[in-house]
């Protein structure tokens, strides 16, 4: 892809309760797309899952998730970042 992925603040395994992930990308351009339910935030054939969240800031995690991630900028996608966390 020509939109390099996220990048996780944690590369998953445990961490502390509450903890705050983050994500941050490289690209000039583009919107960070995620999911927590370990789906995937891009559809089949390039659409926004309806599961999937714009990222804004810090995620809390409290409780295991799968965190799913990737840049879209216009029609375009990154490849997919992915860590499973749990305290």
């Amino acid at each position: 892809p020509s939109l390099a992925a996220p990048l996780l603040s944690h590369p998953g395994g445990t961490v502390p309760a509450a903890y705050p992930v983050t994500l941050t990308h490289t690209n000039v351009a583009g919107t960070i797309w995620y999911t927590l339910d370990g789906t995937d935030p891009r559809r089949r054939g390039g659409a926004i899952s309806p599961t999937a969240l714009t990222y804004a800031g810090p995620i809390v995690v409290t409780g295991p998730a799968l965190v799913r991630a990737r840049v879209k900028d216009g029609a375009t996608w990154s490849a997919q970042t992915a860590a499973m966390t749990w305290y």
